[in-house]
């Protein structure tokens, strides 16, 4: 009975309100019915079918749960912020509609009386927007309100201190009591603008290079372990990707002639989810630092190689594209 009480409950009608019959229900436009044989997939199941399709409402519910736990992480992401919008859109067209229905003038007043956020006078404002929507709270048209917010901050509070101090304080708040909210927030930013991210990104690291090269040396000064622990497992890395036919001799004439402004390279790298390459002198070459940092361990796709010493790999699994 408690399992009936809380579908009854989601659905926000009573038991009895409900048609006996799918026919009766499409007569009187209801979205359920109860059906005279109940579930055909179990038992237990109340028995309300939705109208259109005349499924099992619980089986609906719990194929739809074990559809959003088996969806990827993007995904879900993805249908919340599709979510959010639709949310905020149908805010706004409720808003606007109960707010052309109070063209008076006691629209205010009524608007308060009603909790509405904004109301509609059907005549312009002093800056010449026609029928703009206004705030309850003080009468002000929108669109100007958001037109002086605007040119206040990026003329004045952008470069306040004291305002971006403050705003940095209310936004650590906010993200300390909403962990959620503040991941999907980024994941969703990132995802709409990874191409911005990435090139802004990249010319920060060719503008600033003494910034960088001068906060990595102050995180290593702060973090010997760390750089110690990476190191050891670096080596312990090369160790279990070096065989004991490998030349030693080859492969430190290529470390020790490596040029100025470049590093060694592993084609293959050493630890990636497709591969795993071996520390030889077929699989080293030379990239400028800035690609062999941006490269990381992805495989295949690189920027550029560079032959070790005139030497070209013959029978490479590369690509002739890849290694030009």
């Amino acid at each position: 009975m408690a399992d009936q009480q809380t579908i009854f409950q989601i659905l926000g009608i009573k038991r009895e309100e409900l048609p006996l019959s799918r026919k009766a229900a499409k007569e009187l436009g209801a979205k359920y019915y109860l059906g005279p044989k109940g579930c055909k997939k179990s038992d237990l199941h109340v028995g309300v079918l939705r109208t259109h399709n005349s499924e099992c409402y619980e089986c609906h519910l719990e194929s739809r749960k074990l559809a959003w736990q088996n969806m990827s992480p993007d995904r879900r992401a993805k249908l919340n912020e599709n979510q959010r919008i639709r949310g905020r859109k149908k805010t706004q067209l409720a808003n606007k509609a109960r707010g052309f229905a109070l063209r008076d003038t006691g629209a205010r007043k009524v608007a308060m009386e009603q909790g509405l956020i904004v109301y509609f006078t059907g005549k312009p404002c002093p800056k010449g927007h026609q029928n703009p929507p206004r705030f309850t709270r003080n009468g002000e048209c929108q669109l100007c309100s958001q037109k002086y917010a605007y040119e206040r901050y990026h003329n004045k509070l952008k470069h306040d201190p004291e305002y971006i101090a403050e705003n940095r304080r209310r936004v650590l708040i906010w993200q300390n009591n909403n962990p959620n909210k503040k991941n999907l927030n980024q994941s969703n930013y990132y995802r709409r603008h990874i191409e911005k991210i990435l090139e802004y990104h990249a010319s920060y690291r060719k503008e600033n290079p003494d910034k960088i090269r001068d906060r990595q040396s102050d995180w290593a000064e702060r973090n010997p372990e760390k750089i110690k622990s990476k190191a050891a497992k670096y080596r312990a890395t090369i160790r279990n990707a070096m065989p004991d036919w490998a030349s030693i001799e080859q492969i430190e004439s290529i470390y020790m002639n490596c040029p100025e402004g470049f590093e060694v390279d592993h084609i293959a790298p050493l630890q990636s989810d497709v591969i795993c390459g071996l520390h030889l002198p077929q699989n080293l070459q030379y990239l400028p630092l800035s690609i062999n940092r941006s490269k990381g361990n992805k495989f295949p796709k690189f920027e550029m190689s560079y032959g070790i010493n005139g030497i070209k790999l013959e029978n490479s699994f590369l690509s002739e594209d890849l290694l030009k």
